[in-house]
């Protein structure tokens, strides 16, 4: 199991992360968007959730939720 970032993203979280002393890393997932079927969550984690997995890049941490997990699996998350 893997989420990784591009050096794109990677950077531009960073950035945020500087900004804010508070959060641990990027959150990221996803929900039920009503018949359209699924859509990402990504904001910034301010706790950790015992059932969360947490990947690591670049010194990023990433903290998937045990629901999404097996459909975010293998993304590589990308800022244009």
């Amino acid at each position: 199991m893997s989420i990784t970032l591009s050096e794109s993203a990677r950077a531009r979280i960073r950035g945020y992360l500087d900004a804010d002393p508070t959060a641990l890393g990027l959150r990221f997932g996803v929900s039920r968007t009503g018949c359209s079927g699924w859509g990402y969550k990504v904001d910034m984690a301010r706790a950790a959730d015992a059932a969360d997995r947490v990947f690591e890049d670049g010194g990023v941490r990433i903290y998937v939720d045990a629901d999404s997990l097996p459909l975010v699996d293998g993304t590589e998350i990308d800022f244009l």
